[in-house]
């Protein structure tokens, strides 16, 4: 993998945590964007594993459509929902 590869890989990766992010604000009113990155970056990673999604960007439909799953994403951890 080349170092544009692997740069462009990044950015999406902050760009899917972004929208996420974006996703829990629209449906529950939490706002995280001034939350620690590498700890939300690290929750959904653990998020994406636990329920084997492919890409972080899966989770959305599960917050704006569910509201369990909103309350089982890696926000719990920070809500204490």
């Amino acid at each position: 993998m080349t170092n544009f590869e692997k740069k462009c890989k990044k950015m999406l990766k902050k760009t899917e945590i972004d929208l996420v992010i974006e996703a829990v604000n629209l449906s529950s009113g939490y706002d995280f964007s001034n939350y620690a990155e590498a700890t939300l970056r690290r929750r959904l990673l653990d998020f994406q594993k636990d329920n084997n999604l492919k890409y972080l960007s899966e989770i959305i439909p599960l917050i704006l459509h569910n509201e369990a799953a909103l309350r089982k994403t890696a926000f719990k951890k920070c809500l204490y929902l």
